[in-house]
């Protein structure tokens, strides 16, 4: 007789996760996304360290032969896909560094061409450099670099190749990045595919960073390329002489119209005395400025809520409605002579104080 066969039931394929207790469901949920962040972690990407200003690197002490490398610096993978526009995101993965690379060498990697960095693309590869600085303290951040070619196929025929790279920056660690227009670099015609490491067409670039990243813990520039025209091999690109300056900001300060104001005279204890002015501005603060009147003196910015403190905002750097008016006046609460100092306090920013004084007295005896 014919063997037969009895199909699987289909409660088997769920009688594993029908006997599953809510909690070890849950203690698998957890491993599963363990696993997925295990593999997304896998393909990521190191964010090199910011680099203070101001910034220089030639290249001149990194060996040949070396594949670390220096402070501030990092290869990325941008996709997987060069075509004839800017790739704006990523990156995707670290490169490691491929050192005693020359012309001829022709896998698509970041390469040490013995005191330059470059790259070298492939149909599966768009790579980059990237340099990580900290602007904070300055503006106008100007970056100076010169780049080359080193390996150069274009022969006319088969490979006819033209490439171009642009410098790129983006705002801390993480979004999409802005492609730099003015500065784009292209290689020529003459071909280079020797043991070499000689600088082809080498251009010299200077570029001012936007006020976006003036004052910046974290500002990312990198150098990315697209096809422009051709087929067949790519050319590789080199930087050297990289050099990043700015102008550092000016000290925050806090500048009062009065020192001192007059005294406030005689005041009954439990009264208050006529009110004084002066105005107070600010110029480059990162913080607020806080007001503190000594004892038995308040200060207003409106004449009619009196404080012994108060805070006046600041947006942009400066004191929002600048200069600021204050308030000032005698409020006795003892009998004698009182003085002091109204003190103006901002981060970073030197203390300015107005001395005031008056004397109370008892009221008279009715």
């Amino acid at each position: 007789m014919p063997a037969t066969f009895s199909p699987v039931s289909s409660n088997v394929n769920h009688s594993f996760f029908n006997h599953l207790t809510p909690f070890k469901m849950k203690r698998l949920l957890s491993l599963f996304m363990l696993l997925v962040l295990f593999a997304l972690n896998a393909n990521g990407q190191t964010n090199p360290t910011p680099q203070g200003l101001p910034y220089s690197e030639d290249f001149s002490s990194l060996a040949h032969n070396s594949t670390t490398y220096p402070a501030g610096w990092q290869g990325h993978t941008i996709s997987t896909s060069p075509g004839a526009s800017y790739n704006t995101g990523g990156p995707t993965a670290d490169r490691p560094l491929t050192g005693n690379s020359t012309a001829a060498t022709t896998s698509g990697n970041v390469h040490n061409y013995d005191g330059k960095l470059g790259f070298l693309n492939t149909l599966s590869l768009d790579l980059t450099l990237t340099l990580a600085l900290n602007t904070t303290g300055f503006q106008n951040v100007v970056v100076a670099y010169d780049i080359m070619t080193i390996r150069n196929p274009y022969d006319g025929s088969s490979n006819t190749r033209i490439n171009e790279v642009s410098l790129q920056y983006r705002v801390g660690v993480s979004g999409a990045w802005t492609t730099i227009t003015g500065q784009e670099y292209q290689n020529n015609t003459t071909t280079q595919t020797g043991a070499v490491t000689t600088p082809q067409k080498l251009e010299s670039k200077t570029v001012t960073l936007p006020a976006a990243c003036d004052n910046q813990s974290v500002v990312q520039i990198r150098w990315a390329s697209r096809q422009v025209s051709g087929a067949g091999s790519r050319p590789s690109f080199a930087l050297d002489n990289i050099s990043v300056t700015g102008t550092p900001l000016s000290s925050p300060s806090i500048t009062v119209s009065n020192t001192s104001l007059p005294s406030f005279g005689v005041i009954e204890v439990g009264n208050n005395s006529p009110e004084q002015t002066y105005t107070v501005s600010g110029d480059n603060l990162t913080g607020d400025v806080t007001v503190t009147a000594p004892a038995q003196f308040q200060v207003s910015t409106d004449n009619v809520t009196f404080s012994s403190s108060l805070t006046l905002t600041q947006s942009g750097g400066d004191l929002v409605g600048e200069p600021v008016t204050i308030y000032a006046r005698f409020s006795p609460t003892s009998v004698g002579s009182a003085s002091g100092n109204i003190t103006h306090t901002s981060p970073s920013a030197t203390t300015q104080t107005v001395a005031v004084s008056g004397t109370g007295v008892n009221p008279p005896v009715t």
